[in-house]
């Protein structure tokens, strides 16, 4: 909250602007913990489930250039054989 807002004065001062009843500096402190703890867990989540993504991202983008490389690799040995031995077309 300190971030966000500023700090239980300020959150006080907003919520007596909208008529609201205040909140005790404890409870606040107590709140912010309890919020503090649900913002980590959601924020270790996202981290875990966007490096998964990106791991299998690398993974594929590996994978679809060994199959690239092996292609051209085999056209290539397929184009020096075909020099090196007469092949007649029908």
């Amino acid at each position: 909250m300190i971030d966000s807002v500023g700090g239980s004065a300020q959150v006080n001062n907003f919520l007596s602007t909208m008529n609201m009843k205040t909140i005790n500096d404890k409870n606040l402190k107590i709140m912010e913990r309890r919020a503090g703890k649900f913002v980590e867990e959601v924020a270790e989540h996202s981290m875990k489930k966007a490096a998964e993504g990106a791991f299998e991202e690398e993974m594929r983008l590996v994978y679809y250039k060994g199959k690239t490389e092996t292609s051209l690799d085999i056209h290539s040995k397929m184009l020096n054989n075909s020099n090196e031995c007469d092949i007649t077309l029908l």
